[in-house]
């Protein structure tokens, strides 16, 4: 059988297939699902307050493509980073990226040391997301990744 592990940025996936964060990356049981299903990596995204995300439809499904805006919906960085945590207590080998988007260099810092705490292998700077949806006890139009 061919080997198709690979190393990005100094992190050895079993294969290149990652499961980006989105709707099946929300808790430790959809980490473990990936783990399961032979995913080689998985990344989580979060914000400082949990975010609703936008509203429903998220996903519109056409002949041959898919196009989504989830808006980034959380429970905020303290609960994925407990969900990281959890997910390497019960075993998980996969790497798990924490995508973090923030509304100042300060809280990229803030959630970035979080994970890094709780076991995330990876920390990626989610600099515009055009299509976020409301962040709880935050306006609409408060820049995330754009000050």
């Amino acid at each position: 059988m061919a080997k198709i592990k690979v190393t990005i940025s100094g992190l050895e996936l079993k294969n290149p297939f990652i499961l980006s964060s989105g709707p099946l990356t929300k808790s430790t049981a959809d980490i473990l699902r990936a783990e399961k299903s032979g995913f080689g990596e998985v990344i989580k995204s979060a914000t400082v307050t949990p975010c609703e995300g936008n509203p429903h439809p998220r996903l519109v499904f056409g002949k041959g493509y898919l196009v989504g805006s989830e808006g980034l919906p959380n429970n905020g960085y303290k609960a994925m980073a407990q969900d990281i945590q959890k997910a390497k207590e019960t075993g998980v080998t996969i790497p798990i990226m924490a995508s973090v988007a923030g509304a100042s260099p300060e809280e990229y810092a803030e959630m970035s040391a979080e994970f890094e705490k709780k076991g995330a292998d990876a920390v990626e700077l989610n600099l515009a997301c055009s299509h976020r949806g409301s962040v709880v006890g935050r306006p609409k139009e408060e820049p995330l990744g754009r000050y």
